[in-house]
């Protein structure tokens, strides 16, 4: 059993943050003075007067949030969260323009956080694993809850003005408009892409899928080629906030904000190479060895009963024979027959390349329970060897390479 220490999940979360920090370290340096400088300029927008929206705060603490973890995922070299976090900073940034220009976006707003909070009064998911009592107080603040949000709810839908769209979104338009509208278009084409990547869209693996030897290869692990996007796209975003508040521009902790963003902005270039490199070697040269391969048991009297394997459990299920059987296949099976075999009365060989179709109700088994003592054999027939031939369609040819770098 793993401990706190060593565990899968923390081994995840600390990412290749040594790495990253070795290759490029003036941009992990800037990352940190980044934080520190955001996080001193925060006591002079918020204790500062006047506030430039009344949602101002709300949207404003959400932005610097995910800047954070932004910069947090981009030095750790894991790409998914730090586009998802730069995602957000775009919309967070595009709301901030919103309402800091628009006293009608603002009450617009406002208005929706009865929206949210009728929503969220309606909210029962996990409830079923709490204790009785737990259950019915959870259920009785949302009651509460619910009691009063409905009727500014219901006043707020009703309203000429929102109307039952207002459910779905505060803003009067579309974000590709708001961002249009703002002179800030050429930030919404990354969000098309960062949005692949939240909604599982078709681009959505980049950085977790590559083709390597004529397989398509997916990763459980770090999308390091969408780091140096994520990280430009989330800094050039957030930009749009700062200063704040007009009359903050010429104070010394938003000049040093700005420095820091600057240095940061000058330290990706070296950031960019160095997560290219570093990708490019945390990808193998050849394909892993395939999680599922067929395998044929030969008796000695030629009869063959195929499997699928798992090599990793190494379990088994018996299966139907391939369409077309390997170059060689023939060979195996009459030396398996002659009498005075070294492989016994029957051997089990896995046929390397040689890819095995599951049934639709298998029955997986031990080889040691199936046949006690027996021994699997890998062989490669002279045919169908991994890697010849034209590359494979994406259906049906995906590979798995695990975050520990085994297959």
């Amino acid at each position: 059993m793993n401990t706190v220490g060593d565990s899968r999940l923390r081994q995840r979360l600390v990412g290749l943050r040594d790495e990253v920090a070795e290759s490029a370290p003036a941009f992990t340096l800037a990352a940190d003075s980044v934080a520190d400088a955001l996080l001193n300029y925060l006591d002079v927008v918020y204790d500062g007067e006047p506030s430039p929206a009344e949602s101002f705060p709300t949207i404003f603490s959400q932005g610097c949030n995910d800047l954070l973890d932004l910069l947090a995922a981009a030095i750790a070299g894991h790409g998914r969260p730090a586009m998802r976090a730069a995602r957000a900073v775009f919309e967070s940034a595009i709301a901030f323009l919103d309402v800091t220009t628009d006293g009608s976006a603002d009450k617009r707003y406002m208005d929706h956080l009865w929206v949210t909070a009728y929503l969220e009064s309606g909210l029962s998911l996990g409830e079923d694993l709490l204790t009785p009592e737990e259950r019915a107080a959870e259920e009785d603040r949302r009651r509460c809850y619910r009691a009063s949000a409905e009727e500014t709810y219901a006043e707020l839908v009703s309203d000429e003005g929102y109307g039952r769209r207002f459910v779905n979104g505060w803003a009067r338009g579309d974000l590709a408009g708001r961002a249009r509208a703002h002179g800030h278009e050429h930030l919404y084409a990354p969000y098309k892409v960062a949005s692949g990547v939240i909604h599982a869209g078709a681009g959505g693996g980049y950085g977790t899928e590559n083709l390597i030897g004529g397989r398509q290869i997916v990763r459980t692990g770090p999308a390091l080629a969408i780091c140096p996007l994520a990280a430009i796209y989330g800094l050039r975003s957030f930009r749009l906030m700062v200063p704040a508040r007009e009359q903050d521009a010429g104070h010394p902790l938003t000049i040093l904000l700005v420095e820091a963003l600057d240095d940061l902005e000058e330290a990706w270039p070296a950031y960019r190479r160095a997560m290219m490199d570093l990708d490019a070697r945390t990808w193998p040269t050849d394909p892993p060895e395939q999680g599922l391969i067929a395998v044929a048991h030969v008796s000695v009297d030629g009869s063959v009963a195929w499997y699928v394997a798992n090599q990793r459990s190494k379990h088994l299920a018996l299966t139907s024979a391939p369409a077309r059987l390997p170059v060689g296949f023939d060979l195996l099976v009459r030396a398996t027959k002659e009498a005075d075999s070294p492989l016994g009365a029957s051997a089990f060989f896995m046929i390397d390349g040689l890819l095995a179709t599951v049934p639709a109700e298998p029955t997986w088994t031990e080889l040691e329970e199936l046949s006690p003592g027996a021994i699997m054999m890998r062989v490669e027939l002279p045919g169908d060897r991994p890697g010849e031939g034209p590359p494979k369609s994406r259906a049906g040819s995906h590979e798995h390479l695990r975050e520990d770098g085994h297959d």
